[in-house]
């Protein structure tokens, strides 16, 4: 995984030309190339928050024709992927340990994620809970979700 110093240069850079979110984005997404089924849209990524943004397309529908339950947890795993890495110094290792969902309402159209965890961050291991909220076009909250970050001091390299 890019440091997350590299990794904010590398978005500034890219966010200043035409096209670069997407190119950025697909980068992204190749970390983990399951997101590639989604096509998310990083639009903002700084230490705290990260925000992206997924279309809809009849292969994230579900059968009453929504957007699919796991293409928001998808689109949530992804903006927490983005926040940990801007955000979570780079001697600090985090894996997922858990996701918490709640669907507040049917949800269609273009839908956006913004992930928020807190700056500071302790030693030793723990678990700390990333925020996730998923709005519609209209900006009203389709998902809500909270991701348990697992937190413990990398090892020293000998």
């Amino acid at each position: 995984m890019i440091a997350s110093d590299k990794l904010l240069k590398l978005w500034q850079r890219c966010d200043a030309v035409p096209g670069g979110k997407r190119l950025f984005s697909t980068v992204f997404s190749a970390q983990a190339p399951y997101f590639f089924t989604i096509n998310p849209l990083l639009t903002k990524i700084e230490p705290g928050t990260a925000v992206a943004e997924m279309a809809d397309r009849p292969w994230k529908r579900n059968h009453i024709k929504s957007v699919h339950a796991i293409a928001m947890c998808n689109l949530a795993e992804y903006v927490v992927g983005a926040v940990a890495v801007a955000s979570i110094p780079d001697d600090i290792r985090w894996i997922p340990s858990g996701m918490q969902v709640q669907y507040t309402k049917v949800a269609h159209g273009k839908l956006t994620a913004t992930a928020t965890v807190a700056t500071e961050f302790r030693s030793g291991k723990y678990v700390e809970p990333v925020k996730i909220d998923v709005t519609d076009a209209s900006g009203e909250t389709v998902f809500r979700a909270v991701v348990d970050m697992h937190m413990s001091p990398k090892k020293k390299a000998a």
